[in-house]
């Protein structure tokens, strides 16, 4: 029996190597799976509909983001959150996404479909999204410790989670 060489690949990068190299295809990927494995509707945290009072985060660093069950990058940007809560210290962040569909019922099975695992706010006059000024779906706002706004995004794109990243340790590196 002849053994064949391992491929070119296989020889000169270990797989731990090419994982990471590749991270952010696989978990573009693997998200769907892993999250609806890992998360069902009931487990998504909720807050009451229309409240957000950004006064009780004080002196932490807020996420908030608005979405709608027909954005498209509404789907892309779940995964990506969902991971961000879970790297964050709780005592330092705190992730908020806020729908603004008309009907729970359609948000409910966006969540049941990409998974969800950030609380959620239910928005369905739209009075918070009125108050920040929102435009398009997605928005996304970076809070300061002192409750002001230090950075806003319209729209998720995969290739900008370094930036979104870079916003969010800069409000956190601030004291």
């Amino acid at each position: 029996m002849t053994l064949l060489p391992a491929p070119a690949i296989m020889r000169t990068e270990p797989l731990l190597v090419l994982a990471a190299r590749h991270a952010r295809l696989l978990r573009r990927l693997l998200a769907p799976l892993c999250m609806s494995l890992a998360i069902s509707s009931a487990a998504v945290a909720e807050t009451p509909a229309g409240d957000l009072d950004l006064s009780k985060y004080k002196g932490k660093v807020v996420y908030v983001d608005f979405w709608a069950s027909w954005c498209g990058p509404c789907q892309e940007s779940f995964p990506w959150m969902s991971a961000l809560e879970k790297r964050m210290p709780a005592d330092d962040f705190v992730l908020i996404a806020v729908n603004v569909d008309h009907e729970r019922e359609k948000a409910d099975a966006f969540l049941k479909r990409v998974g969800g695992g950030v609380p959620v706010i239910y928005d369905s006059d739209g009075a918070i999204a009125r108050k920040f000024g929102v435009k398009g779906m997605p928005s996304s706002f970076v809070i300061g410790r002192d409750g002001k706004t230090l950075f806003s995004h319209e729209g998720f794109f995969i290739e900008k989670e370094p930036t979104y990243e870079a916003h969010i340790a800069e409000a956190r590196r601030a004291k």
